[in-house]
């Protein structure tokens, strides 16, 4: 593979950008974030730091309609009294919020705004703003109370300073950070979370990172919302291309939503059912912070379902925790090896710019070579698929469980060009690596950080995989896998399962069709049978599908 971007090279990129008065006071991590990905293009310097520039002009300084002056607002600040409803508290936090194109276009709308969205959840004794500009000057408009937490980031510092000491001067029990949201820690769970004419921007750094996003905010509501035209204006059919893009999302998660529609704002108050456990909150930050689990990033789902399931089974909470941690292991199964992510996404996009149909499919195989479970398909792969294919003509739609790298075989078969592909896993760097793959490829792909046993896809699809995970996900609980197969709304589905332990020793044969047939007892029916080297393929009816 490529070699990562020279570091001599990423900090020297960084470090001129920095040097620009417009972005001094920018998030380091989100320009060396945005700095490794334009310097893989290849490009030549001057290029490079012109596409960094831009993009980090698009993201934000782009919505400041002049330079904001901090200093003299909190000059005026100082004169104001520490009555945050006061009329003139009011009318300074108008002329503040003038100055940012996102909060100046909802100021038409501000007393409907809040109010309207908000009331039905109250009390709201915590709010989480990611991304927020200036939105924190909103708050004599909010309905809340004096007690409210209120947690916010942005990437500018200078901004980061200006909301801390307009939160100081009236006394709000409130904290803002600056923060790089494509990796960032949430520490502080909330009722709500705001996410506000962001989207667009942070699909714009990375594509397909909001379901990661989504899942991993700690909030029992999230409000979103997009901008209904452009900054200059024009509207182009963006209310409809973002209530698709939102429906597209939050359909697959099954949560409940309340649309609103203003003026110049399309809202949505998504209610994630979550429920927010101080004690719980902590062991899970403790686990995906370690040094194991730190770069996985881990859905918060996933150790929130195996904590709630062992805690109560163990008078000491130390031995639940152990248990977790051991059951976490399997799940993520770091004994079947893996690739290096962010030089996989550097090598990826290396070859999708050269457009070279051997150069992207020798990628693949590279990466199917990188894990266990994929590498020893690779020989009977082309036979593997056509057997499939044989038995379901050319789907229109694919749901992949628990994808680990299954995706990047699709180059290398015979692969319908039309198709749609659901992927779902819980390894973040993995999913982002798929969507870029999709993306590159420009296939209707969508995958999703998901724990796919605490929230099975529901959606409907002509095909369903399902390989060589099942036995994993019976030891993290039993009767696992037919929990996950039976909200399964698809046509044809495919298990398979290992013919051989790791290490060679055992026949597993008999076990595993054991265990399909115990999974699918009820279900559905083995329609047919067929043996590879490596592993048994399963192809079964399911009685809510046509196969």
């Amino acid at each position: 593979m490529r070699k990562a971007p020279d570091e001599n090279a990423l900090g020297d990129l960084v470090r001129k950008v920095l040097e620009k008065p417009k972005y001094q006071h920018i998030h380091k991590g989100l320009v060396e974030t945005v700095a490794a990905a334009e310097l893989a293009k290849g490009r030549k310097k001057k290029e490079t730091q012109k596409a960094v520039l831009s993009k980090l002009h698009q993201i934000g300084a782009a919505y400041f309609s002049q330079k904001p002056d901090y200093g003299e607002w909190t000059n005026e600040l100082s004169s104001l009294p520490d009555d945050i409803h006061a009329d003139r508290t009011k009318a300074y936090c108008v002329k503040v919020m003038e100055s940012h194109y996102s909060t100046d276009e909802r100021l038409p709308i501000l007393n409907d705004f809040y109010s309207q969205i908000l009331n039905s959840i109250r009390p709201i004794p915590s709010i989480l703003d990611l991304a927020c500009g200036l939105n924190p000057l909103a708050l004599p408009w909010m309905p809340i109370d004096d007690e409210t937490q209120y947690y916010g980031c942005d990437i500018f510092a200078d901004m980061i300073d200006f909301l801390n000491t307009f939160a100081a001067h009236f006394g709000i029990h409130a904290k803002f950070e600056t923060c790089n949201l494509l990796d960032a820690a949430f520490n502080n769970p909330a009722k709500i979370a705001l996410l506000l004419k962001i989207i667009p921007c942070l699909e714009q750094l990375q594509k397909g990172f909001i379901p990661q996003l989504l899942d991993a905010i700690p909030a029992e509501y999230i409000l979103f919302s997009y901008p209904i035209s452009s900054l200059s204006g024009k509207s182009k059919g963006m209310r409809d291309n973002y209530t698709d893009q939102f429906t597209f999302i939050v359909s697959s998660k099954g949560w409940e939503y309340e649309r609103f529609e203003f003026s110049s704002e399309l809202a949505f108050l998504v209610k994630k059912n979550l429920m927010i456990d101080e004690e719980f909150d902590q062991i899970v930050y403790q686990i995906t912070n370690s040094r194991k689990y730190r770069s996985m990033k881990i859905p918060r789902e996933t150790i929130l379902d195996l904590l709630e399931k062992e805690l109560p089974r163990h008078e000491k909470k130390s031995k639940a925790i152990k248990i977790v941690k051991a059951k976490l292991h399997n799940i993520t199964a770091p004994y079947l090896d893996d690739l290096d992510y962010a030089m996989a996404a550097q090598e990826l996009e290396q070859v999708f710019s050269n457009r070279n149909n051997k150069s992207i499919k020798d990628v693949c195989i590279q990466f199917l070579q990188a894990h266990h479970s994929t590498n020893e398909r690779l020989p009977y792969l082309e036979k593997f698929y056509a057997y499939i294919f044989k038995k379901i003509g050319n789907p229109c739609s694919i749901l992949d469980l628990a994808c680990g790298l299954n995706p990047f075989m699709i180059p290398l078969v015979e692969f319908p060009s039309s198709i749609t592909y659901f992927a779902y896993d819980i390894h973040r760097p993995r999913i982002e690596l798929i969507n870029s793959f999709f993306s590159g490829l420009g296939i209707h792909g969508f995958a999703e950080t998901r724990d796919i046993l605490v929230r099975p896809p529901t959606q409907k699809v002509d095909a369903a995989f399902f390989f060589k995970e099942a036995h994993r996900m019976e030891k993290r609980r039993h009767g696992a896998t037919r929990d996950l197969l039976r909200p399964l709304n698809v046509d044809h589905l495919f298990i398979s399962l290992p013919n051989h332990s790791l290490n060679g020793k055992y026949d597993l044969r008999e076990r595993m069709l054991k265990l399909t047939k115990d999974s699918i007892q009820g279900l559905g029916s083995i329609l047919e049978i067929e043996d590879f080297p490596a592993e048994t393929l399963f192809y079964i009816g399911l009685k809510n599908g046509k196969a």
